[in-house]
């Protein structure tokens, strides 16, 4: 494969609008993130095992084994430098191949995956780390957070929920078997801090246990799960948090559930975020599951989109409109008089209405390069609505609004059987 040179880099970006040889292009696919970041002089912190976040961004997660980034809060991600470019930078698709290639030469020569693989010791409960005192956790989950009180009481007391000695982080300790294998940390001040204890066995999560295990819940994290008892009050069922959108983590406590009672829960329920990446979930991994002649049924349980707040005619720039179209919500503007009305379906794609013509913009990137073509002489308020999309901002909302009791949203979704026994996605075993 030709490896080009800045100067020949230059020399073919000097023409305007010129096709990208297929090669430079390969060649700035196959540069690895962590690389990329480290040219561009980006902190980077460990985040938990083979994954690591960049310093001002804890929710931005890299994958560098996989070359593969997933920016949680802003429901993004992408495949290698070149798509890390074009979503943290911002940059179209031929800014980001040339920031990528330029000075290149060292990272395409060895891109050794492995180095980013670090050999973890296995996790072990350290007592003196958690603190006796329970009262920050306490007050974080039940006056930040909603939780309900009863709830939070009776997990401090069994110690399912901790508070650790130094910082007075909540700790959300993982089970098995009555062991303690894990936790994860959330900070309970106003600087936001999350953090999965390093050497935690894979496909694991925090889970809580109400009477019997018939039914399995699967949540985004260990608060939306919380959140959602305080609302429902479960019984017979058994909560995981998959500390994202983790399928495996959801394979292995159906897993869990089948050795230790001879039994698939009978139903599992998809509680995931009512965004993007969540209903993509539901949709992929809405089939049944069998262990020989016993399946389970698949449901979704998806949280209702009450409002939040709504914003009336404010002046906004291009760019600061263009952020706006990052949320999943119906967006009423007016333009010169002119109504321009934006809707974002669940294909992701764009249509605009705008002198009654249809124009459909396939892509985000290419959406935000029309809209900013055709819109960047033009001043204009803009009216939106911001909606509750995950079970913690639904159970703050039902409180705050005193919303006594809510329907439970719960669809269907089984629509074709898989088997897990034994249980492997993408060729890994899980743990039994």
């Amino acid at each position: 494969m030709k490896k080009y040179s800045n100067e020949e880099i230059a020399k073919i970006y000097s023409v305007k609008n010129k096709k990208l040889p297929d090669d430079l292009v390969k060649q700035a696919n196959s540069v690895n993130i962590m690389d990329y970041i480290e040219k561009k002089g980006l902190m980077v912190q460990k985040s938990s095992k083979g994954t690591f976040q960049l310093a001002e961004h804890d929710s931005l997660k890299i994958t560098p084994s996989e070359n593969v980034f997933n920016w949680y809060s802003r429901d993004e991600g992408g495949y290698g430098a070149v798509g890390f470019a074009r979503v943290y930078f911002g940059m179209d698709f031929r800014s980001a191949v040339r920031d990528v290639m330029e000075n290149a030469d060292e990272m395409i020569k060895s891109v050794d995956y492995s180095k980013y693989k670090q050999v973890e010791e296995p996790y072990k409960y350290d007592r003196n780390h958690m603190g006796d005192n329970t009262s920050k956790a306490e007050e974080y989950l039940v006056e930040q957070r909603g939780i309900n009180p009863t709830l939070v009481e009776k997990l401090l007391d069994k110690g399912i929920i901790r508070q650790t000695a130094k910082y007075e982080n909540v700790a959300f300790m993982w089970h098995k078997n009555g062991e303690i294998i894990g936790h994860e940390e959330r900070g309970t001040g106003e600087k936001r801090f999350m953090k999965i204890a390093s050497g935690v066995p894979e496909h694991r999560g925090f889970s809580v246990t109400f009477g019997k295990p018939e039914n399995l819940f699967v949540f985004e994290s260990s608060i939306d799960a919380l959140s959602y008892a305080s609302i429902y009050q479960p019984i017979n069922s058994r909560f995981i948090s998959m500390n994202g959108l983790k399928e495996n983590t959801m394979y292995q406590a159906m897993k869990d559930i089948y050795d230790d009672t001879g039994k698939l829960p009978e139903n599992v329920v998809l509680c995931v975020d009512n965004d993007k990446s969540g209903r993509r979930f539901v949709s992929e991994k809405s089939a049944s599951v069998q262990i020989g002649n016993q399946e389970t049924t698949t449901y979704s349980s998806v949280p209702p989109r009450f409002e939040k707040n709504k914003v009336t005619n404010s002046k906004m720039d291009i760019d600061s409109f263009l952020d706006i179209l990052e949320h999943d919500n119906n967006i009423d503007i007016t333009i010169n008089n002119t109504d321009i009305k934006l809707y974002r379906n669940v294909e992701d794609e764009y249509v605009l209405n705008y002198n009654d013509q249809d124009h459909t913009l396939d892509g985000k990137a290419h959406s935000k390069k029309k809209i900013k073509d055709a819109m960047s002489e033009i001043e204009f308020d803009i009216s939106y609505i911001e909606t509750t999309k995950d079970w913690n901002e639904v159970l703050k909302y039902i409180k705050e609004n005193n919303i006594k009791e809510l329907n439970r949203p719960l669809v269907r979704t089984s629509a074709q059987d898989i088997d897990i026994n034994p249980v492997k996605n993408k060729s890994e075993e899980l743990e039994r």
